[in-house]
């Protein structure tokens, strides 16, 4: 009874209040619910604390979560209560518009899906409100007339109110509008209220991890165009009606996919295409530097694939002049010549509007169209298509019918060869002829005998007369062959190559192993954990055996075996300051036969995807021909190889298919390109000196550290692309209607599963459903069992988790299925859960009922219903059936199939849940690039259908015909595109790429033409109050942060395969680099990870993230465990320590749900003396890698991301060397003289050159080079510590300059008497002229502009010695407004101040520095490519922490205390870390610099500050502190006194240099 006087008095009060203090992110969970409770035990509820109340509601149902949704609705249910008032405040903050729209049943594109709960609960409260009170809306207001005057009253305005009066529309209409922080949150909840950002991605089961980046989908292909099966195949294409089963990952690209199907399916094998590929003989095609002529081209008869035979005409890869080498055209990008000459001059002017810088990067050769090699006449044109026809369906009758035109003999036709065909020929001296070819004996006039006279038995073959004289010439084409290349020798990837050490043979080998042992397992630790992988199957005791005999017989031996050079070359360079080590070939050795990968030895199927050996590379390829000698065609050039092969890494974790498979069956996974799928360490791929002019390859023909030949530059393309076959695709199914494929049963967990539509036999225990009939109403289905054990039936959820050949988990023993079992007679749901009433015989019939709305689950036995419901009081948005158990059993989801009824009339039949796509007006092309999840969901969105795992695909070939050819060659000589003929066949799915930000110059678009475009296709008008919102916003540059758009990238962001695949809405990236700030800095970081650098770096950041999440604390207990065993000295501890810290390694790289890969990455050694000269190399080599740069010094042995950020970090300070600026003036000067770096408070600044200065083309080289390396650090996380000034990074988001941006009086740069001109012209702007001139000629003038109490004087005083210079005292002239640099330059006075200012401000940050900016931009696009508009992401003053770290060096003593690590038996609370921390908390900040650079090579520290330095301290013996760099390490001794420790650690801190490395 005194609940209600309590909540009235105290609780509402109290809790309105903080809860409008905090922000709604903050607020406490409990609060709120306890507010919620007061409210509904209060009556009434308090007049004073409605319009408080109101605003929580209002809050809580803008959220994003459900939960909060709900109580917000259990909120304005009890206000509604509360009377008119109540209503009419709800009505004024827009809370009754919003709940129609939560009410509604959502769109299926609009996720995360409403809980049916939340539906309810909005409809009941619909019906309680009187519609009058839904429509009424607010009276107009005289506001909008008088906005001036009524500025207070506007800001007192209910978001809802100001959209109704259309505010933002006219405060849009107002220039130089001023903006407060109070109009500022105004717009921004006007925002929030209303946007319909969609939210839909790739529909992912909850708590998912990176196993769902390896789940794959089960693609079911069919040919949208079939023809009749062919009795000559052996087995049906895809034209023929033949399914093909691809299980194909979400990473795979579509460009794979393509390809695979293109030869799997047979779609190449079609007389159109093949009259293509006959017209393409004797025209001249190249690729890069490499020029072909098409000679002929080959059907090969198992896949029916075209293949072309090249003659080279360059020399290139081909092994001799006289050569044919086999391609498929239709894999490879090829240009074709065009029939005129390509002169220098037309390529100049083709590319005129082309920078010069860019030009540098290509090769622009003239090219002359020889006359055709070969030239066939129409009738040899079809003569040879015919004979290609036939060729698929007749093995050999290429060359037979050769020899026998050859020989003019007798034909004996017969189906196929056997002997006594072979008997007859030989009695008859003729040859054998396949029956396929009897239209090309009747050709050239072959004559059949009258065999009538013949047993019945003899018909099996027939005889064929030659003519006396054959009517036609024999053509070329019947003589060519196919001649397949010869295997790849062994190469550098090949693992064959061993690791040598060498020690001295008097030496016993007790004595000298003891002391290298560690280092040679910390070596071979850097290639891999496991023994078996280094080439000991049986463990370290056979290696130890093996070397110490080898040691005792010849003073050497391999510690490592079968590994590739790369993978060995490492070790060996751990191992080459410890003793004495070389890389050896032992092709006798190899123990992974294939590569570790090589886990399937089965034969490989045609059409299976494989890898193979080309040039020196293993390359996907699909296997095209059987035989002695098997054919592989590669996937990315077409290439036709011989050799060994070795199989893709199989799939280690789940799987989720449906069985068994359809047809032929094809598997294919991602490939990341440099991210090595299991690898549990980086390999190097490329070694190169940076003094050196390129980088090649690793190849055991070079020295270890490896001399990179020159390499040639790209060469510019020339001529047409040649077009080649593509597929477009379109969902089909999800319903058991005529025309589409029925539904199937899809495998959740386990396996052994023998699948027939909706009926299924199960030989263990398995999980299966039907995911395509999720359902959020009222539905029901019967289970009809044949046979059963240990049955779980029922329903899961869409959070419901698949684990393909995982059986331990079925329906019930999770939170997100429910499951009955009456063999047992129990329920389940989180595991146990009750006992069911019912027992099951084994052949039965349950009934499952299912009703959201009420959220309850009804079962029945045979037709006997359970009451009360067996499940209540669900929560979820939809269900679909599932079932676990061994058993026989059928779903049965159509009413006619059922034997008993459900409870009631209003339980549909489940079928009525099929969702059947919605037809494309065509089938959708996608770029190559895109991967498969994105492609899957683009056709989700576009078809209205959820995405399941279990595709059904429709695909249509698009093969380009003869008259796409001849539209290439038309006679104008216009670029048709290919695309362009089938543009009526199919639709092009494009991708933006951040497009909208950049050209494909890299510079940045008009800013009023990127925000126009945005919001207009965002839907955001001018004439919508949230389009007019964003735009003042954006035109006062605003850094208002948005809670809700937060959470909804937040949520976003935890989809892993939305997030890598590019699969987020296109808001995110538009909104987000329109306005930056409204979106958390967190989540927009994530984006720049896995949109900016491409799909390895995407893979390897979310890993980094999943492995510190999972793995963090474990990990550093194994390193301290390390640390202790070092500080102890105890070999044997230590030997343990790493054991455990090895094996903890191997878990990680062995889990599915944390682990894909490892990075690959390039090694480059680096001159410290020349190290701005080798990075700019590094630059230049490592711009088109796809693995990470790891940078080694020159007779140093330290390794590692420390020594790269050492690397970056000297490469700023040669930057800011007074010498170098000199030298080279990329930099503004500093006034201070003294010191050998360039010392500005301000930071740098680009030093502004005329464009006639002969100092500019070198300039723009640095920046470029800049830009590049820039680039490379922050893909990699590294910093590059340039003091670089915010006006810098402004300048290169092309922002629009200010004059508050010139150098001011105090910044310590030269030109800062510009910036003292500027705010003394913004300060006379308005005045009297009389005014002015005092103004002018005031003797305080110096003292108050020049901000120096040392000088004096009047402006006039100042001006009178000032020109239109660079500085105003020295430099180029200024020009003038018309551009024109006048040969004697203006003097400053009062009368020409507006004039020197504008043309300061246009040299200093326009006009003197463009082309520098546009350099450093070109140097961001050469590594990033056009997702270098990622970067727009961010706001001036976060991109500079982003590349340079954080300029103020500040911590607390919390932070100190959170974020220094302790290892090695340490403790937080120890002497020595209390004296540190309170050391380090007053240093200043050059001290704090020294400190960093001491103990992590990087003298800043790193975005988002100590908590990601990831410092650790570990105890040593010694006076002096140490430090690890590369591991970010910090050694400090156990001093007696923090005197001490301070005098010791200044002490190191100031003599330290470059490197640090606590081993030395």
């Amino acid at each position: 009874d005194a609940l209600p006087i309590l909540a009235v008095t105290a609780l509402l009060p109290l809790a309105a209040a903080i809860l409008r203090q905090a922000s709604p992110k903050s607020w406490d969970a409990d609060l709120v619910q306890v507010l919620v409770l007061g409210a509904e035990h209060a009556a009434p509820l308090p007049s004073e604390s409605l319009e408080s109340l109101v605003q929580v509601c209002r809050s809580l149902l803008l959220s994003f979560e459900s939960a909060s949704i709900d109580l917000g609705l259990r909120l304005a249910s009890c206000l509604c209560d509360a009377g008119q008032a109540a209503l009419e405040i709800l009505r004024r903050h827009g809370v009754l518009k919003m709940l129609p729209n939560l009410a509604a049943t959502p769109e299926l594109l609009h996720q995360p899906p409403r809980p049916q709960h939340i539906r309810q609960a909005a409809v009941r409260l619909l019906a309680r409100i009187p519609a009058e009170e839904l429509e009424r809306q607010g009276s107009t207001s005289f506001l909008v007339e008088n906005l001036q005057t009524c500025w207070q009253e506007i800001l007192h305005l209910t978001p809802n109110e100001l959209i109704n009066l259309r505010v933002p529309q006219a405060l849009l209409s107002i220039p130089d509008l001023p903006m407060t922080q109070e109009l500022e949150q105004l717009l921004l909840q006007v925002i929030e209220e209303e946007e319909q950002l969609p939210v839909h991605v790739y529909r992912e089961r909850q708590d998912v991890s990176l196993r769902i980046l390896t789940e794959p989908f089960w693609l079911f292909c069919r040919s949208a165009s079939t023809r009749r099966k062919d009795d000559g195949g052996a087995q049906a294409c895809m034209l023929q009606g033949g399914q093909y089963v691809v299980q194909a990952e979400p990473l795979v690209t579509m460009g794979s996919l393509c390809q695979l199907l293109l030869v799997a399916g047979g779609f190449l094998w079609d007389e159109s295409y093949i009259r293509f590929c006959v017209k393409l003989i004797g025209k001249t095609i190249h690729q890069g530097h490499s020029n072909f002529t098409i000679e002929g081209v080959i059907v090969l008869h198992d896949s029916g694939v075209p293949v072309h035979l090249l003659r080279s005409d360059s020399g290139g890869i081909a092994s001799g002049p006289s050569a044919l080498e086999p391609f498929v055209l239709a894999l490879g990008d090829w240009h074709l010549e065009e029939d005129i000459v390509i002169a220098m001059e037309e390529c100049s002017e083709r590319n005129e509007d082309i920078h010069s810088g860019l030009n540098n990067d290509y090769t622009l050769e003239a090219a002359v169209r020889d006359a055709p090699a070969v030239m066939l006449d129409p009738g040899e044109e079809e003569l040879y298509i015919q004979l290609l026809m036939l060729e698929r369906k007749a093995a050999g009758l290429r060359e037979s019918m050769a020899k026998l035109l050859e020989q003019r003999c007798v034909a004996v036709v017969a189906r196929e060869a056997n002997e006594i065909v072979d008997a007859i020929a030989e009695s008859v001296e003729g040859l054998f002829i396949s029956e396929e070819g009897n239209s090309l004996l009747r050709h050239f006039g072959w004559q059949q005998q009258d065999m009538n006279d013949l047993d019945e038995e003899d018909h099996s073959y027939m005889l064929w007369d030659p003519p006396d004289q054959i009517s036609a010439s024999v053509p070329h084409f019947f003589h060519l062959k196919l001649q397949p290349p010869a295997p790849d020798p062994p190469g550098p990837t090949d693992p064959i190559w061993s690791v040598i050490i060498s020690f001295d043979a008097d030496l016993p080998f007790e004595l000298v192993w003891p002391s290298v042992e560690l280092d040679v397992k910390n070596a071979l630790t850097s290639v891999s954990n496991k023994w078996s992988e280094i080439g000991w199957s049986g463990g370290e005791q056979e290696m130890l055996a093996t070397v110490h005999q080898s040691v005792s017989a010849n003073g050497e031996a391999a510690v490592a075996r079968g590994l590739t050079y790369s993978a060995a070359s490492r070790i060996a360079d751990r191992l080459g300051g410890t003793v004495t080590c070389r890389v050896v070939a032992e092709p006798g050795t190899s123990i992974q036969s294939g590569g570790t990968r090589n886990k399937d030895s089965t034969k490989t199927a045609l059409h299976n995807l494989v890898e193979v050996k080309i040039d020196g590379d293993w390359t996907p390829a699909i296997r095209v021909q059987d035989g002695a000698l098997p054919l592989y065609a590669s996937l990315q050039s077409g290439k036709l190889a011989t050799g060994n092969h070795r199989h893709p890494p199989i799939f280690d974790g789940p799987r989720l298919y449906p069985v068994p498979p359809v047809g032929a069956h094809v598997q294919t996974r991602a490939d990341l390109q440099s991210l090595e799928r299991g690898a549990e360490n980086s390999r190097i791929t490329r070694r190169f000196n940076a003094d050196c002019p390129g980088g090649s390859p690793a190849s055991p023909s070079f020295s270890p550290v490896l001399a990179p030949e020159t390499s040639k530059r790209p060469l510019m393309p020339r001529g047409r692309l040649l077009p080649k076959p593509t597929i477009a695709y379109s969902l089909s199914g999800g319903s058991s209607g005529s025309g589409s494929a029925p539904i199937a049963i899809s495998l959740l967990r386990g396996k052994d599963v023998r699948v027939d539509g909706c009926s299924w036999v199960s030989s263990s225990w398995t999980t299966v459903g039907l995911p395509e009939l999720s359902s959020t109403g009222k539905v029901y289905y019967e289970l009809h069992i044949e046979s059963h054990d240990t049955p779980q039936i029922g329903w899961a959820s869409e959070k419901f988790r698949f684990f393909g050949d995982t059986w331990l988990y079925g329906v019930g023993d999770d939170l997100e299925s429910w499951g009955v079992d009456g063999a047992r007679m129990k329920i389940w749901h989180g595991g146990e859960a009750g006992s069911f009433p019912a027992s099951w015989d084994a052949q039965t019939v349950v009934g499952c009922a299912a009703d959201l709305a009420a959220g309850t689950l009804q079962f029945s036995t045979n037709g006997q219903w359970i009451s009360p419901p067996t499940f209540q009081g669900l929560k979820c948005a939809s269900l679909y059936p599932a079932v676990s158990g061994q058993m026989k059993a059928s779903f049965k989801i159509h009413p006619h199939e059922w034997h008993f009824a459900p409870p009631d009339n209003s339980f549909a039949p489940l079928s009525a849940c099929a969702r059947c796509p919605q037809s494309l007006p065509a089938p959708v092309r996608f770029p190559d690039e895109w991967v498969l999840a994105k492609g899957l969901q683009h056709l989700a969105e576009r078809q209205k259908v959820d995405l399941p795992t279990t595709v059904q695909l429709s695909c249509r070939a698009l093969l380009p015909s003869v008259e796409v050819l001849e539209a290439e060659y038309s006679h104008d000589g216009s670029m048709t595109n290919a695309s362009t003929v089938n543009s009526i066949m199919a639709e092009d799915a494009t991708d933006e790429h951040f497009s909208f930000v950049l050209d494909a110059d890299g510079q940045p678009c008009s800013r009023e033409a990127l925000v126009e475009a945005t919001l207009d296709c965002l839907g955001f008008a001018d004439s919508t109050a949230a389009g007019a919102s964003l735009r003042l916003l954006w035109r006062a540059e605003s850094e208002v942060h948005s809670l809700r758009l937060s959470e909804k990238l937040q949520d976003l962001c935890s989809h892993q395969v939305a997030l890598v695949s590019g699969s987020m809405p296109s808001w995110v990236l538009r909104l987000g680099t329109l306005l930056p700030h409204l979106f958390d800095r967190q989540c927009r970081e994530v984006l720049l990870r896995s949109a900016a650098f491409g799909l390895p770096f995407a893979v390897s950041d979310r890993q980094t993230r999943e492995v510190d999440r999972r793995y963090s604390e474990v990990m550093k207990a194994a390193e301290e465990r390390v640390a202790q065993a070092k500080n102890i000295g105890d070999q044997r501890t230590l030997s343990q320590a790493y054991e455990h810290l090895f094996e903890l390694t191997k878990q990680i790289s062995q889990d599915p749900e944390v682990w894909i890969g490892s990075m690959t990455s390039e090694l480059a050694k680096v001159d410290r003396e020349k190290v701005w000269e080798e990075a700019m190399v590094i630059a230049d080599c490592c711009r088109d890698s796809t693995g990470v740069v790891e940078v080694q010094f020159k007779d140093e042995t330290g390794f590692g991301r420390g020594v790269t950020q050492g690397f970056f970090s000297d490469v700023a300070k040669e930057l800011q060397r007074r010498s170098h600026n000199a030298k080279i003036p990329m930099w503004a000067e500093c006034l201070e003289t003294e010191g050998e770096f360039l010392c500005s408070r301000r930071g740098l600044m680009v030093q502004p050159l005329a464009a006639t200065d002969p100092r500019l083309p070198e300039v723009l080289v640095q920046f470029r080079s800049l830009g590049r390396l820039l680039a490379l650090a922050l893909r990699e996380s590294f910093v590059v510590p340039l003091p670089l000034s915010v006006t810098v990074l402004r300048q290169l988001r092309g922002q629009s300059a200010r004059t508050s941006e010139l150098p001011q009086p105090g910044d310590g740069l030269a030109g800062e008497f510009l910036g003292a001109c500027a705010r003394f012209a913004d300060e006379l702007s308005g005045l009297e002229q009389d005014e002015r001139r005092q103004r002018a000629s005031d003797h305080r003038w110096a003292n108050d502009y020049l901000e120096s109490a040392d000088k004096s004087g009047s402006f006039l005083d100042w001006a009178s010695s000032a020109e239109f210079l660079a500085t105003g005292f020295s430099g180029p002239s200024l020009p003038d407004p018309s551009g024109a640099v006048p040969d004697v330059p203006r003097k400053v006075d009062l009368d020409s101040l507006d004039d020197f200012v504008a043309a300061a401000t246009a040299f200093w940050l326009d006009t003197g520095i463009r082309e520098q900016v546009r350099e450093l931009r070109r140097g961001l696009h050469d590594v990033l490519g056009p997702r270098a508009g990622a970067l727009w992401l961010f706001s001036p003053l976060e991109l500079r922490e982003l590349f340079c770290g954080e300029e103020a060096i500040s911590w607390t003593s919390q932070d100190l205390h959170d974020h220094l690590h302790c290892a090695g038996g340490l403790l937080r609370d120890d002497e020595v870390m209390v004296w540190l921390r309170d050391e380090l908390l007053e240093m200043s900040q050059a001290l704090r610099s020294r400190f960093l650079d001491f103990a992590t090579s990087c003298p800043r520290l790193p975005p988002g500050g100590l908590a990601n330095l990831r410092l650790t301290i570990s105890p040593r013996e010694g006076r002096y502190p140490r430090s690890r760099a590369c591991a970010n390490q910090l050694y400090l001794p156990k001093y007696e006194s923090r005197k001490e420790l301070r005098e010791m650690l200044n002490e190191a801190l100031l003599a330290s240099e470059g490197h640090h490395d606590a081993d030395q």
